[in-house]
């Protein structure tokens, strides 16, 4: 029945699209929500430093479903009170959702989203540390908005990014990904992202969801450049103490790698 309708809706009505919350591979829709992505890479981003598995993550960015898929860490099930959940901060730091730990982790969290090939996903409110349980009978606590503004600035720069709104390039919007390091170790994340019908142009991410500094890491680029820091999630406008550094790097000949310093529960967006 469901594959009748899509069809129809397909044939008579072009340009609209029909989502599926949960039906992938299943119904002839346009796209579904893609519930594994929440349910396996959610429990690595509340886990302790030394019980993470990266590439857990790994497998879940680089997934190829049989249907385009919407992905998200957080949605209106896994933070409901119906069913007995709560929300993304309150998942990653129990004790103290408006931590500056709950303020890292939520920015990594939307960068993933945001930067896996797939269409993204995000839960209204966890933009400002949002806690507690989702439920009709309470309403957002927009106080947040100004208390956290350098996470909403976060949240804002990357869907410009995604989108190409500021000229960045089309990198984000294929779906091409190449992990050069899921280092369970040092909770270590790097990987290139490009479009298939511009492949030359790359994003590099390199991101740290340890509690711990890391230094003289290196990482290596697609081409010779110039490379310029996009977005560090600990840079000032966003909350953290990171002034910013947009100083192009080029590279001539030879290995194409960088020794970079990722503070700690951060990451550095690189064109």
């Amino acid at each position: 029945m469901l594959e009748d309708i899509n069809t129809e809706i397909k044939k008579r009505f072009p340009k609209v699209f029909s989502i599926a919350e949960d039906s992938l591979g299943i119904g002839n829709f346009h796209a579904s929500w893609d519930y594994g992505f929440h349910n396996t890479v959610m429990p690595q981003f509340a886990r302790a430093d030394n019980e993470r598995d990266l590439r857990v993550i790994e497998r879940a960015m680089t997934a190829k479903p049989p249907m385009q898929r919407v992905i998200y860490l957080d949605n209106h099930d896994e933070a409901g009170k119906l069913n007995g959940q709560t929300r993304f901060a309150n998942d990653v730091d129990p004790t103290n959702p408006g931590s500056v730990k709950a303020r890292r982790l939520s920015g990594l969290g939307a960068l993933l989203t945001l930067t896996a090939p797939g269409t993204p996903l995000l839960f209204m409110g966890n933009e400002f540390l949002e806690s507690g349980a989702f439920h009709e009978d309470r309403i957002l606590d927009w106080s947040k908005r100004q208390k956290f503004d350098g996470l909403v600035s976060l949240n804002r720069d990357l869907i410009h990014l995604r989108r190409n709104l500021d000229g960045a390039g089309n990198a984000l919007k294929g779906g091409g990904i190449n992990f050069q390091t899921a280092d369970g170790t040092k909770n270590l994340l790097v990987y290139w992202r490009w479009n298939e019908k511009s492949a030359d142009e790359r994003m590099v991410i390199a991101m740290n969801l340890s509690e711990q500094t890391l230094t003289d890491i290196s990482v290596l680029f697609p081409a010779d450049g110039p490379w310029v820091t996009k977005i560090n999630t600990e840079w000032i406008r966003y909350g953290g103490d990171t002034r910013e550094d947009n100083q192009p790097v080029s590279f001539r000949g030879g290995t194409r790698r960088l020794s970079v310093t990722l503070p700690r529960i951060a990451h550095r967006f690189s064109h």
